[in-house]
């Protein structure tokens, strides 16, 4: 499979030439409001966004005032010895145990692309030769 691409020139679009006057004010105040409306649209996406960041602000510090008594309480069951409360605990502090990714047996993972289509394949050892289609 083969892929192309093509680049398509930009359309060049000749400024207005008026021809009084008038049309010259009316294209002027064409321009001006849009200026205006582009300005106030990014003037709007600006406080839209500062108003994210203050309900974050104000959703996170929530989350960590109300987290603190069931953090305790988790603490205390694996203290008891609640096994699920102490494997919490221990991912939460120590982190996930790291999962090997291999192939077949153990092995490495061959990765390969044929036609845009992913293949997974498990690595022969050396010695060995690959399987004849």
């Amino acid at each position: 499979m083969v892929r192309t691409t093509r680049i398509i020139p930009p359309i060049r679009i000749p400024p207005p030439n008026p021809s009084s006057p008038e049309e010259s004010a009316l294209i002027e105040a064409s321009l001006n409001r849009e200026k205006l409306r582009a300005i106030s649209v990014q003037n709007l996406m600006e406080d839209q966004r500062k108003e994210e960041q203050i309900f974050k602000a104000m959703f996170y510090k929530a989350a960590i005032r109300e987290m603190v008594p069931i953090i305790n309480m988790l603490i205390q069951r694996a203290k008891e010895g609640d096994m699920g409360a102490v494997h919490e605990v221990f991912d939460r502090i120590l982190g996930k145990a790291i999962q090997p990714i291999t192939g077949k047996d153990g092995g490495p993972i061959r990765i390969t692309w044929e036609d845009g289509k992913f293949m997974e394949q498990p690595m022969l050892p050396e010695s060995a030769s690959p399987p004849s289609p």
